[in-house]
């Protein structure tokens, strides 16, 4: 013999209607939606946190000043919570991660080449804390990366950032060997363009 709970017809009692939607809301709060939503919310600030400077230095690696980097930022977080709720794990998160941010800041790149309303010059984002010499390098650094090619950015990005060439390989959906070859490719124009200017 299976129960249900009483329905009740509210008409015109307001401590009734209060109490009836009381008892809605907290009904809601333990829902599977409501469990759910809130396993998404942990996990996401739980991965924010984690790979917040990782986030922010792939935003900063394609921003022109500190506008675009904030905008840049905050579509990657925007993307990140739209996408967490289908990270199954078959890759790693900081992988994952790189992926999201990267092909945010490649979408907003190349709709910028479209609609190319933009200054002559690239302003290079504030770099702060750091003493003149070295401000002066990441600064040249950051100028130069950001005249390459997207797919090569990426590249040298997440090389500067220690990851391995399968990683590489698995965000930009190059093979182990192109990317090997590629990166080599990379740091000689680097260099090259360095010793030009320098």
């Amino acid at each position: 013999m299976t129960t249900s709970l009483p329905t009740y017809t509210v008409t015109g009692n307001p401590l009734r209607l209060f109490l009836k939607k009381a008892a809605a809301a907290l009904m809601a709060d333990f829902s599977p939606e409501a469990k759910e939503r809130k396993r998404l919310e942990a996990a996401f600030h739980q991965t924010v946190s984690k790979y917040a400077d990782t986030i922010s230095g792939i935003c900063f690696s394609f921003a022109r000043n500190p506008a675009e980097y904030e905008d840049l930022r905050q579509d990657a977080l925007i993307n990140i919570w739209r996408g967490i709720g289908n990270f199954r794990g078959e890759a790693e998160t900081r992988t994952w991660i790189y992926r999201v941010v990267m092909n945010t800041c490649v979408s907003v790149y190349r709709k910028q080449q479209r609609n190319p309303i933009r200054d002559a010059i690239t302003e290079i984002p504030e770099i702060a804390d750091t003493d003149g010499d070295t401000r002066e390098d990441i600064t040249f650094m950051h100028y130069l990366i950001s005249q390459l090619p997207e797919t090569d950015r990426c590249i040298i990005i997440m090389w500067l950032d220690d990851q391995s060439y399968e990683d590489i390989a698995t965000v930009t959906g190059l093979n182990r060997n192109t990317v090997a070859t590629r990166l080599r490719r990379i740091r000689l124009k680097l260099a090259e363009q360095a010793k030009k200017i320098i």
